[in-house]
């Protein structure tokens, strides 16, 4: 009877044990959430800035924190993570982006043949590591980067800005660029934590090419949505 007794006691205590363990990691993760303000209204402004919308439906924090655990475990195989996690695969990719935003994750980058979460180079690496104080630090624009950076081939000023946006463009596809998107039109990049307190200020403007109609931003310019043309705002300026 002792034996038996003992017995149920053991494993009453090794529930016990595996239950506050378990609690205990969750609470280490819930902190880290809150530490870095990760909330369901701060993720549909990251998914608006990628022009994604994305409806509440009650269940953010635990899909993210899945998504979290689940890379941090070592998942990389996001279809996978997009199951467990009860996400679609475009949700999972975004709040990938969202994680990754927030310096919750490492530098992975998503091969999107396989779908797979894969580490960086060590030459991408240097290349993060190359722009990190231009971009996150400072939101510079990429002439601005080219006047700053080192200029180690003795390049000529048009000759650098090419570069440096090659390189920028480059580190975007493979998903490695986050918070940023890249104007392939007039070569600007765009800061999602300044463009988020940004008023914008559209217009209609002719396509000096064909004459359609297109809303523009005043201070920038887009292609023509008929004929592909360039089309600048009205306060646009070649030089900033």
């Amino acid at each position: 009877m002792n034996d038996f007794l003992l017995c149920i006691s053991v494993i009453i205590i090794g529930i016990l044990v595996f239950i506050y363990s378990r609690d205990k990691e969750s609470k280490v993760d819930t902190s880290l959430f809150s530490d870095k303000h990760v909330t369901e209204e701060s993720y549909q402004n990251y998914a608006k800035f990628y022009d994604v919308i994305i409806p509440k439906d009650g269940e953010f924090i635990n899909k993210i924190e899945t998504v979290y655990n689940l890379i941090n475990s070592k998942e990389y195989n996001i279809k996978k993570i997009s199951d467990k996690s009860n996400c679609t695969l475009e949700e999972t990719l975004l709040m990938i982006g969202y994680l990754k935003n927030k310096r919750l994750l490492g530098n992975l980058y998503i091969d999107t043949t396989s779908y797979e979460l894969l580490p960086c180079s060590n030459e991408d690496e240097k290349l993060l590591d190359k722009y990190d104080d231009y971009i996150y630090e400072s939101h510079l624009q990429i002439n601005e980067i080219a006047n700053q950076i080192p200029n180690k081939g003795y390049k000529d000023v048009e000759e650098l800005r090419d570069e440096v946006f090659n390189e920028l463009v480059y580190l975007d596809k493979k998903g490695l660029l986050n918070g940023i998107k890249i104007n392939n039109v007039d070569k600007k990049l765009i800061y999602y934590t300044i463009e988020k307190k940004k008023k914008h200020d559209y217009e209609t403007v002719h396509c000096p090419n064909c004459g359609a109609l297109n809303d523009v931003d005043s201070d920038s310019k887009v292609r023509c949505g008929y004929c592909n043309g360039i089309i600048k705002g009205t306060k646009f300026d070649e030089n900033n």
